[in-house]
This record gives structure tokens, C-alpha cells and sequence, in this order.
């Protein structure tokens, strides 16, 4: 039998004869690298076979190694990481030092390219669809000196593929501190970036929250929000154009303003100027020739949950105007009638320029609003 047969086999003691054989006539022992019909290598089919004791041989006899990428574009590691192999990866990782320069486990994890899409150890597991994928990432991470950088970088990767429990694993690692896990819960980090981009953090766009907002992602919104160090308010630094609550509005996600309310959200907090009932006035004056609509609606329900008290017509934004004052403008009468039953003033309270809501309805609305509101 040839090479590639005895390593599917897993019979060692005709893998050493047949070995010993073909050291004898090859100085450089290029066999070891021959790839059979399938695109493997011998060391990546004991791994893919799980005979562990012919892998151990090879790589021992041979110093084979296991991140010699096959014509398939896969390494023996690789196919170790995909299927869950920890034995095995156990193994590659405490004799790394045969095969790569010093390298620090860390780095060994977050960078070395072990196939050839250029994926790093722990981004192939985090996108496996194995079902023992996750005991392996958590092996993993087990096996690393898992300084807070490291943390940091695993756990906006897990929000990123939605993995709660690589999430929450993450916060409780090691009884992590009140202050380390708030730091977490509201990092701010560039969604487009991974383990090798160093943009991670300095290209920062958004936050965990809102991320999974944005993505529509109800299940990681519920989560997150559970968590009390999140804080519901943060704003995605350094862009400062969006917030939790403003990205829930523009996607007139009811079921999350919702959960922003019960905890608490500031309502009267300007994001790039805007105010968040201001945003609902003005994404409603979109609808006004379509009322009936599920989005005009969607608006509605949104609109009655942050408007309940009088000052939520008059919190004024860094323009100097309040909600009031964009209802008028834009005559929603709907919201205008809204307002008012919530004892909000229509005619006397002004805003940074001296003008009262009802100022800014042309002669035509002044008099409807006058006669009907009055």
C-alpha cells in the first residue's frame, strides 16, 4: 500500500516500514508532501481520519508541517480546527515551535494563516458550523494567555456572528471585573474589520447595541440589553451619528424602542443635532400622504410609546426648535392633537428664538389649528 493509504488505514506499524523505506531513497523526504489524487497530504488525511498515533509519527519523524497548505487550499491544522480535532490541535499548538519561528500564542491564533483564504485559527472555528465547534473555541481560548485585548477582539467577533454564548462565555471568563465588562458591553469597533486588521478599534463605526440593531438581530438586542452594563444611550464614537434608540427609529423597530424605554433611554438626547421624537416627527411627515400604511402605523405606535409626557413636545434640539415646532411645520395635525391632549403648549411655550409651535403654521393651518385646538 502506498503512503496515503496506510495514513487512512491508521496502520502505524506499516506507515514506520514503509517510511523507513522511503527515507532511504529520498535525501529531502519530499514524499511527505505529496499530495494524492484528492488534493491531501499524509499528515492531512491522519488528521481527517482521526489516527492520531500515525499523525504524531509523521509529524515527529518528519517535522511535518501541519500549516503546509495542500492544492485544496487546506492544512492539516486546518482541517483540525473545521472538525473539531482538539486532540489534535492540542498537539499541533504545544509543539509549535518545531515548525514556526517564536511566536506568541496570541499572535499564533489571531494571525498565522493556516489556509488559503488567509483565515486565522480561531476565525475558522468562530465560523464553523460544526456541532462541537464551540467546546473547541472554548479549548482554545483555554489554551491562550487571554489578555484583555484579546478579549476585547473575541467578543465583538462573537457579536458580529451572533454567538450569545461565545458572548457571554467571554464577559464571565475568569470572574472578569464590573468596569471590564462595561468596557465590553459598549465597545465601539469597525464591523467590516477581523483578527489581522488592526482597524478593529481605530476605525470604530459602531457599538455592540447597535450593531445588532442595525442587523436586525432581535435575539443579540435582547440579550445585550439584559446585561446591566450596557449602556442604552452610548453613541457609536467617534462618528457620533447614530445612537440605539435613533437607529431603532429609523427602522421603525417597535419591539426595541420598547426595550430602550423599560430601560430608561434619554429621550431628550441629540444625536448629530436630532433629536430622537424630532426623527419620528420627521420620518412621519413622510408618511402623511400614506397614514394607513404599516410603516405610517409602525411610526405611530413608536411616536405614542416616547411621547407621554408635555416636555417630550418641547425638549429642544441643538438647532434650537422642538418636536412641536417640526409638527406644525409639517402639519401633523395627528401628532399636533396628540400633543396638545398631553397638555403640551401649542400657543405660549417657546423655543430658543422666541417662537411658539403654533408660529410656525402658515395663516391657513394658524387658523384650522386656532379653531379646532383652541
Amino acid at each position: 500500500m502506498d503512503l496515503h493509504t496506510l495514513c487512512k488505514s491508521g496502520d502505524l506499524k506499516s506507515l514506520r516500514i514503509l517510511c523507513d523505506k522511503s527515507k532511504s531513497i529520498s535525501k529531502n523526504f519530499d514524499f511527505i508532501y505529496k499530495a494524492n489524487t484528492d488534493g491531501k497530504f499524509p499528515l492531512d488525511i491522519t488528521v481527517l481520519c482521526d489516527h492520531f498515533d500515525c499523525c504524531k509519527y509523521l509529524f515527529e519523524t518528519f517535522d511535518v508541517d501541519p500549516l503546509k497548505i495542500n492544492p485544496n487550499g487546506e492544512s492539516a491544522f486546518s482541517y483540525a480546527l473545521q472538525l473539531s480535532k482538539n486532540k489534535f490541535l492540542k498537539f499541533f499548538i504545544e509543539n509549535r515551535k518545531k515548525y514556526l519561528p517564536i511566536t506568541p500564542i496570541e499572535d499564533f491564533m489571531t494571525k498565522i494563516k493556516v489556509n488559503k483564504s488567509e483565515m486565522c485559527p480561531l476565525k475558522i472555528v468562530m465560523g464553523s458550523s460544526h456541532p462541537d465547534c464551540g467546546k473547541t473555541l472554548i479549548f482554545l481560548i483555554e489554551n491562550l494567555k487571554l489578555t484583555f485585548m484579546l478579549r476585547k477582539t473575541l467578543f465583538i467577533e462573537a457579536v458580529k456572528i451572533s454567538n450569545i454564548i461565545l458572548i457571554e462565555y467571554i464577559l464571565n471568563y475568569n470572574e472578569i471585573g464590573q468596569e471590564e465588562q462595561k468596557e465590553l458591553l459598549n465597545l465601539n469597533f469597525n464591523p467590516e474589520s477581523d483578527f489581522s486588521k488592526k482597524s478593529l478599534f481605530a476605525e470604530a463605526i459602531t457599538t455592540p447595541l447597535i450593531f445588532a440593531i442595525e442587523s436586525k438581530d432581535h435575539q443579540l438586542v435582547n440579550f445585550l440589553l439584559s446585561q446591566s452594563e450596557v449602556d442604552v444611550n452610548a453613541m457609536n464614537m467617534p462618528l457620533n451619528n447614530t445612537s440605539p434608540l435613533i437607529s431603532a427609529i429609523k427602522l421603525n423597530d417597535i419591539e426595541t424602542v420598547m426595550l430602550l424605554v423599560e430601560k430608561d433611554v434619554k429621550k431628550d438626547l441629540p444625536v448629530n443635532g436630532i433629536l430622537p421624537m424630532e426623527l419620528v416627527i420627521k420620518i412621519r411627515s413622510q408618511y402623511i400622504s400614506d397614514l394607513e400604511s404599516n410603516e405610517a402605523k409602525e411610526n405611530w405606535i413608536i411616536f405614542e410609546m416616547l411621547a407621554t409626557t408635555p416636555n417630550d413636545a418641547h425638549f429642544i434640539n441643538n438647532k434650537g426648535m422642538c418636536a412641536f415646532d417640526y409638527a406644525v411645520k409639517n402639519k401633523l395635525t395627528d401628532v399636533i392633537q396628540y400633543f396638545v391632549s398631553l397638555k403640551c403648549d401649542l400657543f405660549k411655550r417657546k423655543n430658543r428664538f422666541g417662537k411658539a409651535p403654533i408660529d410656525y403654521a402658515d395663516k391657513e393651518y394658524d387658523e384650522f389649528l386656532r379653531k379646532n385646538l383652541s
